[in-house]
C-alpha cells in the first residue's frame, strides 16, 4: 500500500514504488569500480602500444601524452554522467537532488582514484620500475641546466 500525505480533506499518495532504495554511495561505488577498471585497461593498452612518452622532449619540455590525457578525462566524465543518470532514473524515479548527485559522483571519484592509485603503484613498482629513475635524472639535468643547486636535492 502506498504511503500518503494528508492535507486538509485530501490525501496525496506517493506513486513511486515502495521497494528499498539504493543509497547514492552504492551506485557511485559500482560505477567507480567499473570506471577504474576501464581507466586501468586504457592505461595498460596505451602503454603496451607505446603511445605514452616518459622522457623529456628534445627541447627539455615535458611530454604531453595528449591521447592518454584525453581518454582519461573522457572516461572520468562519462562514468560520472552515467552514474548520476542511472541513480536518477532507475533509483529515484527521474528526479535527483544536488546532494544525491554529489554523493554519487563523490563515491565514484573516490573508487576510480583508489583503483588508479593501486594501478599506478603496481606500474611504477613492478611493471616499469626504471621510469622513476629516468624521470628523476632528467629532472636533475634540467635543474643543472637552469643553474639550480642539485646537491641538496639528492
Amino acid at each position: 500500500m502506498a504511503e500518503g500525505i494528508e492535507t486538509g480533506t485530501e490525501k496525496y499518495f506517493d506513486e513511486r514504488p515502495q521497494e528499498p532504495m539504493k543509497k547514492p554511495w552504492e551506485t557511485g561505488m559500482r560505477f567507480g569500480i567499473i570506471g577504474g577498471l576501464i581507466s586501468v585497461s586504457v592505461a595498460l593498452l596505451t602503454n603496451l602500444l607505446g603511445l605514452v612518452q616518459y622522457e623529456l622532449n628534445a627541447d627539455g619540455s615535458q611530454p604531453s601524452n595528449t591521447l592518454q590525457t584525453f581518454l582519461s578525462v573522457a572516461i572520468f566524465v562519462a562514468v560520472l554522467f552515467l552514474a548520476v543518470r542511472e541513480h536518477r532514473d532507475k533509483v529515484l524515479g527521474g528526479f535527483i537532488s544536488f546532494g544525491k548527485a554529489f554523493g554519487v559522483t563523490a563515491m565514484a571519484t573516490v573508487m576510480m582514484s583508489f583503483i588508479s592509485g593501486i594501478y599506478t603503484y603496481i606500474f611504477f613498482a613492478f611493471i616499469e620500475p626504471d621510469v622513476i629513475d629516468a624521470i628523476f635524472s632528467q629532472a636533475m639535468e634540467q635543474m643543472e641546466d637552469q643553474g639550480q643547486d642539485v646537491e641538496g636535492m639528492e
